[in-house]
């Protein structure tokens, strides 16, 4: 389990009031505990920044400042698919569902594995839309 410790620029009297030991007061900073591995299973699962700090009781300042530091921690990337595959799969959902509009081709498409940009999700909802007419 890795775990990354946040030094967080605090007066000293607020700390040992805050119960912060001794050493933590002098340095005028205290230490949270961040385990990066739950962090990791956050992320992967598509929870939002707001969520996260929720569940790991930390703000979200503070969640985003262990995002920037630690650089190896990444959200899922996008699916790397061609113009002409995306537009077989958007055209084989939407003959399932042919009311569904964009919002909803983009959560079936997100709940079969595909998370795409919203610009090529527009451009091939597009030409999809003009190859029926």
């Amino acid at each position: 389990m890795s775990v990354l410790l946040l030094n967080l620029q605090q007066p000293a009297l607020p700390a040992l009031l805050r119960g912060a030991n001794e050493e933590q007061a002098a340095t005028n900073c205290r230490k949270i505990p961040i385990d990066l591995e739950q962090l990791k299973d956050y992320l992967a699962s598509d929870f939002k920044n707001r969520g996260i700090s929720v569940l790991m009781q930390i703000s979200e300042p503070t969640l985003l400042n262990v995002e920037s530091r630690a650089w190896f921690i990444k959200r899922e990337s996008y699916y790397n698919i061609s113009d002409n595959d995306l537009d077989i799969v958007i055209a084989n959902v939407l003959k399932r569902f042919p009311k569904f509009g964009l919002q909803l081709l983009q959560g079936k498409l997100v709940a079969n594995g595909y998370k795409l940009q919203e610009k090529r999700l527009q451009a091939s909802y597009a030409r999809i839309g003009l190859k029926k007419a």
